[in-house]
């Protein structure tokens, strides 16, 4: 089976991706997510270019559980008290010499949004397979989610 859209380094993720999914997903099960996430992908393009003369910015996120109403949301915003708690996390990690302190807030939210679990940032990739990669990272047993952003 073939997926549209690819070049030589999205090939090459996607290789690596399913090499990590073999023991979660076999390939042609990464493969069939993949084309049918690439199917929604090119029946929006085709709807924006009904509309727009531009080529639109397709954008994913992945996310290995549903959230509700908190979904597309960041893990920080999910709990009221994980606010309050984010300048004592900063440094913390400051402490540990992780970031710097003479850093703004919005760049320490940056660099330590891969060092915890919780973080002001929402990740998205322009990557479906990296996408379908955090859809099931954390849960094999439970449906994940691939969003996909479609920006003028």
């Amino acid at each position: 089976m073939c997926i549209k859209f690819l070049s030589k380094e999205y090939n090459l993720i996607f290789k690596t991706i399913c090499e990590y999914l073999g023991g979660i997903m076999e390939t042609n099960g990464a493969i069939y997510y993949l084309s049918e996430i690439m199917k929604v992908v090119e029946e929006l393009g085709d709807r924006h270019s009904q509309k727009f003369d531009s080529k639109p910015l397709i954008a994913f996120r992945g996310e290995s559980r549903d959230f509700a109403e908190t979904k597309l949301m960041p893990s920080i915003f999910r709990n009221s008290n994980y606010v309050s708690k984010e300048k004592y996390l900063f440094e913390l990690l400051c402490d540990y010499e992780l970031i710097g302190y003479e850093k703004r807030n919005i760049d320490k939210a940056i660099e330590t949004q891969h060092y915890v679990a919780i973080s002001r940032m929402l990740d998205v990739t322009f990557n479906a397979a990296v996408a379908l990669y955090f859809s099931c990272i954390n849960d094999i047993e439970n449906d994940g989610f691939v969003y996909i952003f479609l920006l003028s």
